[in-house]
């Protein structure tokens, strides 16, 4: 975080014409806009009561220095697999502690286009029947991200690997120390929302040097067997970018 000198917001300089007609400087505060992404395992405790069996997904928008406002997608009735689903707005109060969070800066257009969404999917054509495999909180998340022009990363060998080309052995290796570029691409998603955490840190940032941008990692939750099941294979590090 930068020392408290400095201003919480971008200014701009603008000169207007006082009435004595002395030139006058003063700082006009532009709106800058923050996103959160949220990745909450199987067994997140929950504000409602009991805890999350599958994990969950769902994204929060603001303005900064404002309230935000949540969007995540689940069934009408909990639990079920297949069956009506609904946009909830209180995921960001009901999830606690969730396993991995990302903020990052966005463009006011991103911001627009990720609300529009959240307001209203159907809108975008994305349908409000809940199905656990193929429409659920997981797909309504990167739905929002990639309409909003969010996009994940691969790097240069997992994107000639993931298009089934052989993988470049120079640009592995470049990859491996650091010197490498990587390649946006539209994620349609990883089916458990725990496996989501690192397609989201891969995330370009709209602006890199923002100092709003963020992370924050919690704890893996305790757990029952049905939802270490739905979690394996990811006790280790959460949010790396090397997908």
């Amino acid at each position: 975080m930068g020392s408290h000198s400095k201003k919480p917001l971008r200014q701009i300089v603008s000169k207007t014409l006082t009435p004595t007609n002395n030139t006058e400087t003063k700082a006009i505060r532009i709106k800058r806009y923050l996103l959160t992404m949220y990745v909450a395992a199987p067994g997140t405790p929950l504000k409602e009561g009991g805890t999350s069996l599958p994990g969950h997904l769902y994204y929060s928008i603001c303005m900064h220095g404002s309230k935000s406002i949540c969007y995540g997608f689940a069934p009408i009735r909990h639990g079920e697999m297949i069956g009506p689903g609904k946009v909830y707005n209180n995921d960001d109060e009901n999830y606690i502690n969730p396993l991995y969070a990302r903020t990052i800066e966005i463009k006011e257009y991103q911001y627009v286009s990720l609300k529009n969404f959240g307001d209203n999917p159907k809108a975008y054509n994305f349908s409000m029947k809940y199905e656990h495999a193929k429409n659920n909180c997981v797909d309504f998340v990167w739905n929002a991200l990639n309409k909003s022009n969010i996009k994940a990363t691969l790097t240069y060998a997992s994107a000639l690997d993931r298009t089934g080309e052989v993988v470049n052995k120079a640009g592995a290796v470049m990859d491996k120390i650091g010197l490498g570029f990587r390649v946006e691409f539209a994620h349609e998603g990883d089916l458990k929302p725990i496996d989501n955490a690192d397609s989201i840190a891969s995330i370009l940032p709209p602006f890199p040097k923002s100092e709003l941008n963020k992370e924050t990692k919690n704890p893996m939750p305790n757990r029952n067997f049905i939802q270490k099941l739905l979690s394996q294979n990811r006790d280790e590090k959460i949010g790396t970018s090397n997908v």
